[in-house]
């Protein structure tokens, strides 16, 4: 009789999975520096992110595209 190990709940995966039907937000340069933006938060309801500027600090918010 041949026992085939399982693997542990907790170990990790090495299968790679693709999603490509999420949509993916990502940050905008700075309207003031053209410097890096990140993101603060999401508002899928309004459908717009606020971000704020890496370099010079300012924050804006715009239209999730």
């Amino acid at each position: 009789m041949s026992i085939r190990p399982q693997p542990l709940p907790w170990s990790r995966s090495n299968d790679l999975v693709e999603i490509l039907d999420e949509p993916v937000v990502l940050p905008s340069l700075c309207p003031d520096c053209g410097g890096d933006g990140y993101l603060d938060s999401i508002n899928l309801a309004r459908e717009t992110k606020a971000q704020t500027c890496k370099a010079c600090g300012t924050r804006w918010e715009s239209r999730i595209d």
